[in-house]
């Protein structure tokens, strides 16, 4: 038994894969952008919906690639899925960006907490001016979206 246990406390999780990444101030952030499909973006924003307690939801997402012509009527059920999880704010990256924002804000999401971004840089300085003490942020999007360079920068 002490073996699983020791086991278990030295787990380290594969790079980008539901990573937790404590920041300064109280504040959390989810890099889960080693990949992303419809299913494991629910899953993530279900994540950031237990995981945030009294803080704020924050997701940035970027596109899912490679689901062909499914990938319009994904990225409007994704926008869905972030405001029936009560995400608080809503940054999207990529070309699909836009779709996940209308969508989202269609199903009841307050207009100015949901934007499209065009940049990794620009997401990091809007984050940089939201984000407060027990602010949890998600980061998820495929691997074509080049998260890991920018969340160095």
């Amino acid at each position: 038994m002490k073996k699983a246990k020791e086991a278990l406390e030295s787990f380290h999780p594969f790079p980008m894969r539901m990573e937790i990444v404590p920041l300064e101030g109280g504040r959390t952030v989810i890099n889960d952008a080693y990949n992303a499909n419809p299913r494991s973006m629910e899953l993530a924003l279900e994540t950031l919906a237990e995981v945030k307690g009294k803080g704020r939801a924050i997701a940035v997402l970027g596109d899912m690639l490679e689901l062909g012509s499914f990938g319009e009527e994904a990225h409007q059920q994704l926008g869905q899925k972030v405001n029936e999880l009560s995400t608080d704010f809503l940054l999207t990256l990529g070309e699909e960006a836009p779709v996940v924002v209308e969508s989202a804000i269609r199903h009841g999401l307050a207009p100015e907490r949901a934007m499209v971004v065009e940049s990794h840089q620009e997401a990091i300085s809007i984050l940089k001016q939201i984000m407060r003490e027990g602010d949890w942020v998600l980061v998820k999007g495929s691997r074509g979206m080049e998260w890991r360079r920018s969340l160095k920068g």
